[in-house]
């Protein structure tokens, strides 16, 4: 009886850990997905803060002449690029493959395979000059 119930206590622990394993490896692939969610979310504001001009521009009155012009704000648009460079890049980091850098180097052998790296070492015959010949 005694190793009956180590048995079931064994199969049960055993049980438990493998729900944890399948829970955690569920739960890191549903962070994964979310985290190229993310990828894509930030990709759709770049678009919308790139697209939108709205303050790009301000009225500014001139103090000797008291004309109101329309000039560029500057400080809005370094704030504009500046919100859109920090979304690329951890875009670029949550999601390299679609919004990294395009230089990548992939070396590859035919087809994509593997590079073979052989070594070949060839053995020539040589002439054996003896100096006691002369």
């Amino acid at each position: 009886m005694y190793w009956l119930s180590s048995a079931e206590t064994l199969l049960r622990d055993s049980v438990i850990e493998s729900e944890k394993t399948k829970f955690s490896f569920e739960l890191l692939q549903s962070y994964a997905r979310g985290r190229e969610n993310q990828a894509e979310f930030l990709a759709d504001e770049m678009i919308e803060i790139a697209d939108d001009g709205r303050n790009d521009w301000v009225e500014r009155e001139n103090e000797k002449t008291g004309q109101i012009t329309t000039v560029l704000d500057h400080e809005h648009v370094q704030r504009s690029k500046l919100r859109l460079d920090t979304r690329k890049w951890i875009a670029e980091h949550l999601k390299p493959k679609k919004f990294g850098d395009v230089s990548r180097h992939e070396h590859s052998g035919p087809g994509g395979a593997p590079i073979v790296v052989t070594n070949e070492f060839v053995v020539q015959p040589v002439k054996v000059i003896n100096s006691d010949s002369k």
